[in-house]
């Protein structure tokens, strides 16, 4: 409507007059959209019944965000539960990877990537007829009946393979043969309207059919038994329903929506809309207004069907031939570019918002939502989006030149839409050629398919296809045919190889797909937002000589001037490398490492690309997994240094979920006070195992004794360990601090040897306590550094090993409230000592979590499968210093724990502890129980 599109179409252009011109402003736009929007909803919600549990769409995007949902707000701990949502998140990563795969090789252009690929040939490809690869066009055919991803592929067959070609033939004597692809006078207008005429004809003969059987119902008021589509469904005992069907039928139907109400609504709505919407623009008058009203609900229900089938939302469509009839119905002299663009805005807020509200009631249907909380969600949504939208327009309206043909908004459909209201000035006369009766004729066969399938037994009408779906490829392209019928072929192969695996997981994967697929457009328009490109442009053309010059340059450019001069100087750079590699005189491995050091550099520049989508793919996979946790009770878990500190704590944590516990330490006494203690949290069985972790028969034996006796294992956790304080220079014999690698890394090493086997029988966990030490290496604690290194490493390792049998978590604490905070270490000599000062020394200003809380982390950590954990959280910040800055980690190490002129550490002690004390620093950092004196020694 603007100035701008108005001149870039040319004051030239016939029809194209200076009068038809409405700039954009905040006022109206808010007005206009807060007229026309809310009027969706309340259109055929009366309806939803017909559409959910009668006609039974499967609306596939709704389906597949409803089996998300169940899956992240389910109980996943069943078995078949839990396989189901392992499929979900399985298949939903592997089509994330996809997308990025697919959109790193499409370059920059519409001509690259796999999206483009002529999988059945170049002829076929220049009428759409491939397959391009996406993973939720093959999820709505997993999800999709058979007889409508038939239907759709049938559809374009007859359109794309032989009604399209024919017609293009007659160019230059149907229609000019040299119009633009969105020309409605030429093949695009066959196109929408042929399309829309077949998805008409089902559409009303549907909504007519429905209207039939109400009337009928309410003539024979009588018979109680006929089936009445908006009535709630009554349990008779003849419904064939699974028991969640039932449960999510009688759920959905108890919180309705009342017919009245619905109807109330959009009649006053439609009153105050048809009073205002004049002042806004003059030139629709109030009974174009009203008829835009009168038809919404009949549009509205076609493509809320349609979108039940095919999950197509074809409202832009509708909204053409709203554009096309209503600039044609008040012509030029009445303005009736201004007036069909508004009615378009109208009948595509209604079809828009009613098929988005079916399908969140799919949605809520599956999810056992009130139907009522969905339509109010849907009326506060669009609220919000009449202030949002107009909002977001403007900021880009004031910022960038929108519409400038060489900026970086060129807004092309402003100029498509504002020819096609100029057209459609003209009315049906500027149709090409056989136009309307071609449309007249499938707007009739639409209509008796429809009905055949009403007449026919259900043994042939099965077999019949469905005119709205036979409609959707012919505007869209034969490509989306093509996809889901592979999804249903798939299906169907399945379902012959093992029909009961086929039906219980189908609609999860195709749900994974879908998702998947779906999440990867955030990372995508982030990367075009910023303006980053795809590096390579894949692209497959005739293989001519000069072509396939041209084509192999732009690959390796990736399609750009700008990307080219770069492209020219990694070129002469690997040139350079190759040439000088020619020359020496070295073996071969050495060529190999300087060819892959010049690799190396140059790959980095991937992660600038690599980590955002690697980074959303965590957080949706640890997203199930945060409201998904493992349910430990009666599982059973052996936990390694019990008998305090975390490993105490760990014990009353498993406790309180209710599982069974096996602990092992040395102090067997204080092992009883902590199995009394877990047993009044909640822990139905506890073993107590006298031991030493850092004796590998005792290890073998507190195992054997935990699978005797319960029979199972189901986590080990390795929390045993000791600490040695003392500066390397100053311990008299090495072989004294041995004690420090045998508990900490053999202690761990060995019972989880012994457990291993147990574990892949049950499929359990492995958790391994290492020590923010592990990466923060701390002065006099150089033995205590290298061991928890060795465990942290150690355990990498094996996860690899293991892949997906064993799940394992690794810990990287820094202080913790134990009885290593408290002061108790082994000694230069080996001996253990409690000195409170070496620990005020050692510790310093750090602040010291409490085991209680440590131990709660620990044991959500391991229920949610997390690979790693750091407590307090805030050292990761740490690790990122100490790797990226090495230096700075190393300087104010040595700031902290400085040595005496002596080499002793008495004054240091002193003063920190004087430090502590002084400003009561002590009392916020440490928790009280860390200044008790009655520390065993043993």
């Amino acid at each position: 409507m603007d100035r701008k599109t108005y001149e870039l179409v040319g004051p030239d252009y016939p029809g194209n007059r200076p009068e038809d011109v409405r700039d954009p402003s905040l006022g109206w736009i808010i007005s206009f959209l807060f007229l026309i929007a809310l009027l969706g909803p309340f259109s055929i919600v009366f309806l939803r019944k017909v559409m959910v549990i009668d006609y039974k769409l499967t609306f596939p995007g709704g389906t597949a965000t409803a089996l998300m949902i169940n899956s992240l707000h389910g109980k996943a701990e069943g078995d078949v539960a839990g396989k189901k949502v392992h499929c979900l998140v399985k298949y939903m990563s592997i089509s994330f990877v996809w997308g990025f795969f697919k959109w790193f090789f499409s370059g920059a252009g519409d001509s690259c990537g796999f999206d483009n690929f002529p999988t059945f040939g170049l002829e076929a490809f220049k009428n759409t007829f491939y397959f391009n690869f996406s993973p939720s066009y093959v999820g709505f055919g997993l999800i999709s009946p058979h007889i409508v991803n038939c239907s759709v592929f049938l559809g374009s067959v007859i359109s794309w393979g032989f009604l399209w070609p024919f017609i293009s033939v007659q160019a230059g004597h149907w229609y000019p043969d040299n119009l633009s692809n969105n020309d409605f006078r030429g093949l695009y207008g066959y196109k929408v309207f042929i399309a829309i005429s077949i998805i008409l004809g089902d559409g009303l003969y549907n909504l007519g059919k429905i209207f039939f059987i109400i009337a009928r119902e309410f003539c024979n008021v009588q018979s109680k038994q006929c089936d009445l589509p908006v009535q709630a469904l009554e349990d008779d005992g003849s419904s064939e329903q699974l028991p969640d069907e039932k449960l999510q039928t009688e759920v959905f139907l108890k919180d309705s929506i009342s017919p009245w109400f619905a109807a109330s609504g959009y009649i006053a709505l439609a009153a105050i809309s048809t009073a205002s919407v004049p002042a806004v623009f003059p030139q629709l008058k109030w009974y174009l207004v009203l008829l835009c009203y009168f038809l919404g609900p009949a549009v509205a229900f076609c493509n809320s069907y349609g979108m039940g089938l095919t999950n197509l939302n074809l409202a832009p469509t509708y909204g053409k031939i709203a554009l096309f009839a209503f600039a044609s119905l008040v012509g030029s002299d009445g303005g009736g570019v201004i007036a069909g663009l508004a009615a378009c805005g109208i009948i595509m807020s209604i079809a828009c918002s009613t098929a988005d509200l079916m399908q969140d009631f799919k949605s809520g249907y599956l999810t056992l939502s009130s139907p009522r909380s969905m339509f109010v969600a849907q009326l506060i949504g669009i609220a919000l989006g009449c202030i949002i939208a107009p909002l977001t327009l403007w900021l880009f309206w004031t910022a960038f030149d929108i519409g400038d043909p060489d900026g970086e908004y060129k807004a092309p459909f402003a100029i498509m839409f504002r020819e096609m209201a100029i057209l459609g000035i003209e009315g049906f006369s500027g149709l090409p050629m056989h136009c309307l009766e071609i449309c007249c004729a499938a707007f009739f066969l639409a209509v008796a398919i429809s009905l055949l399938k009403d007449v026919t037994p259900e043994n042939v009408s099965r077999f019949i296809p469905i005119p709205i779906a036979m409609a959707a490829p012919f505007y869209v392209g034969a490509y989306f045919g093509v996809d889901m019928f592979i999804g249903t072929v798939i299906l169907f192969a399945w379902q012959k190889l093992n029909r009961e695996e086929a039906d219980g997981y189908a609609v999860a994967v195709a749900s994974g797909l879908i998702c998947g697929d779906g999440i990867w457009s955030i990372p995508s328009a982030v990367l075009s937002i910023l303006g980053i490109d795809p590096p390579i442009c894949m692209s497959f053309k005739p293989s001519s000589a000069s072509s396939a010059r041209q084509n192999s340059a732009e690959a390796i450019t990736g399609g750009g001037n700008g990307s080219r001069s770069l492209a020219d100087m990694e070129m002469l750079s690997m040139l350079k490398v190759g040439y000088t590699i020619l020359r020496c005189e070295t073996p071969a491995t050495d060529l190999v490492n300087s060819f892959m050091d010049w690799a190396a550099r140059r790959s980095l520049l991937l992660l600038a690309v690599f980590l955002p989508p690697y980074y959303v793919y965590k957080l949706t996979t640890s997203a199930f997994a945060v409201v998904a946790p493992e349910d430990v009770a009666g599982k059973v878990v052996i936990i390694t240094g019990a008998s305090s500190g975390i490993g105490e704590q760990i014990a009353y944590q498993y406790a309180k979920k209710g599982a069974r516990l096996a602990l092992v330490a040395r102090r067997e006494a204080s092992l009883h006070d902590v199995a009394a203690k877990a047993k009044d949290a909640g822990s139905p069985d506890v073993l107590v195992v006298a031991g030493d972790v850092a004796h590998p028969e005792d290890c073998k034996r507190f195992v054997q004794a935990t699978v005797e006796h319960f029979g199972q294992l189901d986590h080990l956790v390795n929390n045993a360990g000791v600490a040695s304080v003392c500066w390397f220079e100053e311990v008299p014999d090495v072989a004294d601090l041995k004690q420090v690698l045998a508990v900490n890394f053999w202690g761990a090493v060995h019972p989880t040897h012994c457990a291993i086997p147990h574990l892949k029988k049950s499929g359990g966990k492995i958790f391994v306590n290492s020590s923010a030490a592990a990466v923060l290496a701390m002065p006099r604690m150089s033995f205590y550094n290298a061991s928890k290194a060795a465990v942290l490493n150690f355990f990498e390792t094996l996860r690899m090993e293991l892949r997906e049998e064993v799940g394992i978590t690794i810990a990287t604490p820094g202080w913790i409230e134990s009885e290593m905070t408290k002061g108790k270490h082994l000694s230069k000599d080996g001996t253990v000592e409690v000195d409170q000062d070496m620990r005020d020394s050692q510790v310093g200003l750090f602040p010291v979590v409490r085991a209680e809380r440590c131990a709660e982390a620990i044991v959500d950590a391991v229920c949610r499968g997390r690979r790693h954990l750091t407590v307090p959280l805030w050292y990761r910040a740490l690790f990122l210093w100490r790797m990226l800055a090495p230096e700075v980690g190393d300087f104010s190490q040595r700031v902290f724990y400085r040595r005496t002129a002596a080499g002793g550490h008495g004054d240091q002690q002193a003063k920190a502890r004087r430090f502590l004390e002084a400003t009561g620093a002590k009392g916020v950092l440490q928790p009280a129980s860390l200044q008790r004196s009655d520390i065993k020694r043993d």
